[in-house]
């Protein structure tokens, strides 16, 4: 799609992102994009070299982003921080539009989703594990571990 092709341009555009391979729909693009953003900005200001991306997905319903940082502990440590903090932020923002979302379990797989994007059999993922663990406690009460 025409808009997915913009985004992937503009993500191309940050130095960080320029071999990077996304694993991921763009619904998480403005998360991704302040990122790249916040450590080209920092790793210029310190004079450092930026980071090399290993990898970008969606696991598990939320964004991973996989980095190897060539920086002293107190400077990766913080971008860790910032990477962790991007990741917390996907799980509630649809993966498919950038709206709001919830993680959710449907047919089988983890995503976070809008109200437009989940399906009428999705389940919160609050809700999932709730039941899980339900199943789980009578299985033992059982003795069926």
């Amino acid at each position: 799609m025409l808009g997915e092709d913009i985004k992937y341009r503009k993500l191309k555009t940050l130095e960080i992102y320029r071999t990077a391979e996304f694993e991921c729909k763009l619904g998480w693009f403005e998360i991704l994009y302040d990122l790249g953003q916040k450590i080209t900005s920092y790793c210029n200001h310190h004079s450092l070299s930026l980071p090399l991306v290993i990898r970008i997905k969606e696991k598990f319903g939320v964004l991973r982003v996989q980095l190897r940082i060539d920086a002293d502990k107190t400077h990766s440590d913080l971008m860790r921080k910032w990477i962790k903090m991007a990741e917390t932020d996907s799980s509630v923002v649809c993966e498919q539009c950038g709206e709001s979302g919830i993680l959710v379990m449907d047919g089988g797989r983890w995503h976070t989703a809008c109200k437009n994007h989940r399906s009428p059999d999705s389940m919160l993922a609050v809700d999932f594990l709730a039941k899980q663990k339900e199943v789980r406690e009578r299985r033992e009460q059982n003795g069926n571990v």
